[in-house]
């Protein structure tokens, strides 16, 4: 657990160094990091209460883990920002689809075994609100996630980064929500009817 803790720190670290080393941005990424960063802390050290698990859960471990590579990610993120005035656009974008892919595959491969919660996952008023939904709505994302990366991978290399983005969102998290409000509906019918 310290170990955790001290990587998270030491993104924190990274960001302020990489932030610092480019005058340009230090004012906007000395503003925002902090802040965006404290999330991933508190939410690693306070997760069996987030949770509503016991500290010895293996899904507790689980949640630590996604937190940390958002920590990561977010990270990465500013470290670009932050170098953006001395890298060329081409080697943002690809360093940016690269981080992005893995953190999708990564969290996707993730996401069927993330117990139910208000913070992390696809979190919608009918699946946070019904375990059944919920893995429903997870296992579909765990099963998109793979896909959409590969295809967003390969149509940032033949079309536009925002383009590849916007398919990333499209099957991450407009399908899974459409097909888990249909489930929910189905659900909510056949309980009805009875």
């Amino acid at each position: 657990m310290k170990k955790t803790n001290y990587l998270l720190w030491i993104c924190t670290v990274i960001i302020f160094i990489a932030s610092v080393s480019t005058l340009s941005n230090i004012l906007k990424i000395s503003i925002i990091v902090p802040d965006i960063l404290t999330a991933p802390i508190a939410f690693f050290k306070y997760t069996p209460e987030l949770v509503d698990l016991s500290n010895e859960n293996i899904k507790v471990k689980l949640v630590r883990r996604l937190t940390i590579l958002t920590g990561a990610f977010i990270t990465g993120i500013f470290i670009l920002i932050a170098f953006s005035a001395k890298l060329s656009k081409d080697t943002i974008e690809n360093t940016f689809l690269i981080l992005f892919t893995i953190y999708i595959l990564y969290f996707g491969n993730e996401s069927p075994k993330i117990p139910c919660n208000k913070y992390l996952g696809l979190r919608l008023p009918w699946t946070v609100n019904n375990e059944n939904i919920w893995r429903y709505t997870h296992k579909i994302v765990g099963y998109l996630s793979f896909p959409a990366g590969i295809i967003m991978f390969l149509v940032v290399f033949f079309y536009r980064l925002e383009i590849g983005i916007i398919l990333g969102i499209i099957m991450l998290a407009i399908i899974p929500s459409i097909m888990s409000y249909i489930f929910y509906k189905k659900q909510f019918y056949n309980i009805n009817t009875y």
